[in-house]
């Protein structure tokens, strides 16, 4: 348990923080495994939490745009923007369910929202019958981007974390400069589209709106989502219902 408490935390700091490259969005497989979107390798990565080490990945783009040496170089030491990244994804936010045959990412450099179909739910790789974990099939995966999306142009479109409930039941996604969106996971009629609504939009939500971090909260049943100086937390199927707002800025401030 306690380590699942610490992959949550680190989820939550990382979506606050992470403005930069490398790991960014994080959510969790099971108590040993997470599963995280890395921009500066442009992949998902399925981390051991327990041992160390990768065990699973997914690369992001076609390998004719793999980086040279010396780009990959740059990358790694921070200067992102030395590099011609043309044909890679660049994600920022990822997330699935136990039952979920699939995994949400969204792109912010790209401003899309992608669908990443498995085989099978990630939770049951890690659970193999004899008790052995299994996530080869993860790197044949293929996806394809949810082009349907309302009240929204591409130029304002800015998508940061995503999160699901853990019964899979919906979906959200964080817009910057927008609001809160949700979506059906499950929806299959469209494989291009999502039933994607605006769940709450971000005047309604923040004083200094630019939201970028969600996860949902231990009982399953609050939308925890921070901007950088506040925590808003929203009843995730009800938002009419009171949305409470705490600022956390005086908590970074120095003293005096």
């Amino acid at each position: 348990m306690r380590i699942l408490q610490a992959i949550l935390l680190l989820s939550s700091l990382i979506s606050t923080l992470s403005t930069g490259k490398g790991p960014v969005g994080l959510t969790t497989i099971t108590q040993r495994y997470a599963l995280i979107a890395d921009s500066s390798l442009d992949a998902l990565l399925i981390i051991d939490v327990e041992m160390g080490g990768i065990v699973g990945h997914l690369i992001l783009h076609d390998r004719q745009y793999d980086l040279s040496g010396s780009d990959y170089d740059k990358v790694v030491g921070g200067k992102w923007s030395d590099v011609d990244k043309d044909g890679w994804m660049d994600p920022t936010g990822v997330s699935t369910c136990p039952s979920c045959n699939f995994v949400f990412v969204t792109s912010s450099k790209l401003k899309q929202f992608y669908k990443i179909r498995l085989d099978r739910p990630l939770k049951e790789m890690a659970n193999n019958d004899d008790g052995s974990a299994d996530f080869s099939s993860f790197s044949q995966s293929e996806w394809s981007a949810i082009t349907a999306w309302p009240d929204a142009t591409s130029t304002e479109r800015n998508l940061r974390m995503t999160t699901i409930m853990g019964d899979g039941d919906m979906g959200f996604v964080v817009d910057l400069n927008l609001g809160i969106y949700s979506f059906d996971p499950f929806e299959d009629d469209h494989p291009h589209e999502a039933d994607v609504q605006l769940f709450l939009p971000a005047n309604k939500l923040s004083n200094t709106p630019r939201l970028s971090g969600c996860n949902m909260d231990a009982s399953g049943s609050k939308l925890i989502v921070t901007s950088k100086s506040e925590v808003i937390i929203v009843h995730a199927k009800h938002p009419e219902k009171k949305v409470v707002v705490v600022n956390v800025s005086d908590l970074c401030a120095e003293d005096g």
